[in-house]
């Protein structure tokens, strides 16, 4: 009876979403309205068509309006609404058959209700592919969002809702998950981060000429977002291989908590981050001295500036590729059964490890927030057996960062604050610095 009465439904999400918005300017439908936008889009969920399952992005926008404020210059790459000649009824069935001319990395559906407040499926949106590519860290900015509310199908029973990329709410099957925690930028996880990323900010500054470093004040905060993403960008692609899998930052020196089956030493995400970073900071300078040699001058810029903008951008696509190789070859490594243990400076010093440690904890807590002051405590025998063991690892080396990927996608994040083991749930995995500049 207990169990029913915790059971969570297509309501409580539009409940959810609803609540979000009360304190925005943004107007959205009747709740019936929403309340149907989800429950149509979950029952087509659990349809296949052609034996494929049902995976879609669908965006709540006006077909009479659909870009109500646009920007003042449109980039080639923007966002189009493709009017169908004939609406299409949003139900299920209908659903299932026009998702097959959609996926999320392509294409949104366009649904929004009529006059009665019944819903239709009017168009389709495109160029979907460059969310895709921000929200994995692929690209560094986000393309300009179109509607009100997105929606999107991710597996059978799970409903995703995000406002300009932001996650609102998400349903899987029968359990609501709220806002995600930016864990990684900030609390208690951000401040065992420090012990890789407060060596690699010394070493990037130490490549660089101190004036060429200071000439601009954000680069501290700019190379620590580049560490932090790509710990991010590692997650996400182990969770893309929906084989499950872990990561598992750890200072311990002498490995003696852990049976690693390959150990490695592979330092070049660490080297490769270093070099992008340089290679960042050069060309930006560069580009500035060519603007202020431009409005000194009018036109005659030289040469040689020219040349140092083009080699260090060259170079910082080099860079960049390097990185993104090397988190390729890492995120693969946890195809195999085991750990993927990393150090504090991410060097990865081996795969496929068996955690040794016998200290169980006695209870872990759920965190509600980054900084884990508001706690709920759980029953750490209701997790899989990857769970437990990275529970008892992080127990007994209690500056270690354990994350661990379930098949299903699911995604947890563990360490000890003082004698309590604390598990985040919700990670965020995209970053929200960037999603507010949008390209105009």
């Amino acid at each position: 009876m207990n169990i029913a009465l915790n059971r969570q439904t297509t309501a409580d999400l539009a409940k959810a979403v609803l609540e979000h918005f009360k304190q925005s300017q943004v107007i959205l439908p009747d709740v019936q309205v929403v309340e149907a936008l989800f429950e149509n889009l979950f029952y087509s969920s659990l349809h296949t068509e052609e034996g494929q399952p049902i995976v879609l992005h669908a965006v709540l926008i006006d077909p009479a309006n659909p870009d109500p404020t646009p920007p003042g210059r449109i980039v080639k790459d923007s966002w189009n609404y493709i009017s169908l000649a004939e609406p299409v009824a949003f139900e299920p069935t209908s659903i299932t058959k026009i998702a097959m001319a959609s996926d999320p990395k392509s294409s949104s559906l366009a649904v929004y209700p009529d006059k009665e407040n019944k819903l239709w499926i009017w168009g389709l949106i495109d160029q979907q592919h460059c969310v895709h590519r921000y929200l994995t860290h692929e690209v560094e900015s986000g393309a300009r969002r179109p509607g009100i509310i997105e929606v999107s199908i991710l597996g059978p029973g799970i409903l995703s809702v995000s406002e300009n990329y932001v996650k609102i709410a998400e349903l899987q099957v029968d359990k609501l998950i709220g806002p995600q925690l930016d864990v990684f930028s900030k609390g208690i996880i951000h401040a065992k981060l420090r012990f890789g990323i407060n060596p690699f900010l010394n070493s990037v500054r130490a490549q660089v000429p101190p004036e060429i470093y200071m000439d601009r004040d954000h680069w501290d905060n700019s190379l620590t977002y580049y560490w932090i993403k790509a710990i991010q960008r590692l997650v996400i692609r182990i969770s893309g291989f929906h084989h499950g899998g872990a990561l598992l930052i750890t200072p311990e020196k002498n490995l003696d908590s852990l049976s690693i089956t390959y150990p490695i030493q592979y330092k070049r995400i660490r080297g490769a981050l270093e070099s992008l970073s340089v290679m960042r900071i050069l060309a930006t300078n560069a580009s500035d001295n060519i603007n202020d040699i431009y409005e000194e001058k009018g036109s005659m810029i030289p040469y040689d500036q020219y040349l140092e903008e083009s080699v260090n951008n060259t170079d910082t696509r080099g860079a960049k590729s390097e990185l993104d190789g090397a988190l390729w070859f890492t995120s693969v490594l946890s195809r195999v059964d085991g750990l993927v243990v990393l150090s504090p400076k991410l060097d990865v010093l081996g795969f496929g490890a068996e955690i040794i440690a016998k200290e169980q904890p006695d209870k872990v807590w759920v965190a509600s927030d980054c900084d884990g002051n508001k706690l709920t405590p759980f029953d750490w025998k209701q997790f899989g057996t990857r769970h437990r063991s990275m529970m008892r690892y992080c127990a007994s080396i209690p500056e270690s960062i354990g994350i661990v990927v379930s098949q299903d996608g699911a995604i947890r994040v563990m360490t000890m604050i003082e004698s309590r083991l604390v598990i985040w749930k919700n990670p965020l995995l995209n970053s929200l610095s960037d999603a507010a500049e949008h390209r105009k």
